[in-house]
């Protein structure tokens, strides 16, 4: 419990030279999580929890007697309900390819599916007859005639054997999947190594890579990152290759005097 004792008061530190924006991501291990988490709430307010991530940082542990122990946690909160965030995309995993973009075309060889090209409510004149076929009953057409003609020459639009118009939409096309609070550090597959450009399979599962995901949600050139008690080489890589700099305090000078200035 000395642990706790300690980190309360760093945390209220933290917090208070803590910018209106800004965000906070302690990095822990399992067994400390759940009460640091109590602190957090205490300290930053659980409305303003966000996540908990999990870091998956070996492939295998030998634990005999319990599950193997196998993931850190990083619990992420922010101080308002405003803050910095630039949303995070991958590639999808190769069986939800092969289950949604079950279509290829033929000319270009693009994975695509169909999408409803019609709506709930009506917007203009959207309910009339094209190509012989209308929109289903109680919806209407989701873009005007203009519009699917347009798509249609476009080659966007195909059609049903039953005559229904369908939007076509590429997968390469879309922004990937939304990162998950998962990190895990299994090496890519072949797939994800061509979907991501990389060059090695380790470099997925590179502290390198984690570290630079925590770091880009919140993005702002010139804004700096405050590391307190440790600061990796990972750690500082992910901040150069996204332009922010470091504010680096050692755990210690937490227990002097306070520093007047704050973190954004």
């Amino acid at each position: 419990m000395a642990y706790l004792v300690n980190m309360a008061p760093r945390l209220a530190e933290l917090h208070r030279v803590l910018k209106l924006t800004g965000s906070l991501y302690l990095h822990c291990d399992p067994t400390m999580s759940h009460y640091l988490k109590i602190l957090l709430d205490a300290v930053f307010d659980p409305r303003n929890f966000q996540n908990e991530i999990s870091w998956k940082r070996f492939s295998a542990k030998n634990d005999s007697l319990r599950f193997g122990r196998s993931h850190d946690v990083v619990l992420f909160y922010t101080k308002g309900k405003t803050f910095t965030w630039n949303a995070q995309f991958g590639p999808f995993e190769l069986d939800y390819v092969d289950e949604n973009y079950r279509y290829v075309e033929a000319e270009t060889g693009r994975r695509y599916r169909r999408g409803d090209l019609t709506a709930a409510k009506p917007g203009g004149d959207v309910s009339y007859e094209w190509h012989g076929a209308r929109p289903y009953k109680g919806r209407y057409w989701a873009y005007s005639r203009e519009n699917m003609d347009e798509l249609l020459a476009a080659g966007r639009i195909e059609f049903r054997s039953t005559g229904m118009p369908v939007f076509k939409r590429y997968l390469d096309g879309t922004a990937g999947r939304p990162a998950p609070r998962h990190l895990d550090r299994r090496p890519a597959s072949l797939w994800q190594q061509r979907a991501t450009r990389l060059p090695d399979p380790k470099a997925a599962r590179s502290p390198r890579t984690h570290h630079h995901r925590v770091v880009q949600p919140r993005r702002r050139r010139a804004r700096p990152v405050l590391r307190v008690w440790n600061d990796s080489r990972c750690s500082r890589k992910a901040r150069a290759a996204v332009g922010r700099h470091r504010c680096h305090v050692p755990g210690d000078r937490l227990d002097r005097e306070a520093p007047d200035w704050h973190i954004r």
